[in-house]
C-alpha cells in the first residue's frame, strides 16, 4: 500500500523543515508544494519531491495539485498537512496502522486534538 505524505510550505521555519527528516521514514513518499518567496536550503531525501512556485497560490490549489500527483501514482493512502501541523511520530503511526488493520477502502480520518491539553475555547 503506498501511503504519500502531502504538504504545503510558505515560508517554513528550520525546525518546520526539520520535520521531514521524521516523515521520510514514515511515508512512501513525501510532496511538497513550496509557495515561498525563496526555496528552502535543506537536503531532501529521495522519497520527497519538492515543487518550488513563489507563489502563494494557498493550501487548497495546492492540496489539489497534491491529489493530482497521487492520483496519477496510484497511491492508496494520503495525509494532507501544511507546515505547522503538529503530530508525534507515534500519532501518525498509529493512526496509518488503525487505517490498515481496519481495511477501509475510503476514508477521511482526523483525529481530535487538543491543543496544548487545553479543551476550552479560546
Amino acid at each position: 500500500m503506498k501511503i504519500i505524505l502531502g504538504l504545503v510550505f510558505y515560508n517554513p521555519t528550520m525546525n518546520e523543515i526539520k520535520k521531514l527528516d521524521i516523515y521520510k521514514d514514515i511515508f512512501d513518499e513525501v510532496i511538497i508544494y513550496d509557495n515561498s518567496t525563496t526555496q528552502i536550503n535543506y537536503k531532501l531525501d529521495s522519497n520527497i519531491n519538492y515543487h518550488f512556485n513563489n507563489n502563494n497560490d494557498g493550501l487548497s490549489k495546492n492540496y489539489n495539485k497534491i491529489l493530482r500527483e497521487c492520483y496519477l501514482k496510484n497511491a492508496k493512502l494520503l495525509c494532507i498537512l501544511d507546515q505547522d501541523t503538529l503530530f508525534s511520530e507515534k500519532d501518525i503511526r498509529k493512526s496509518i496502522e488503525f487505517i490498515k488493520s481496519d481495511n477501509l477502502k475510503n476514508v477521511m480520518y482526523a483525529p481530535y486534538m487538543i491543543p496544548n491539553g487545553n479543551t476550552k475555547k479560546s
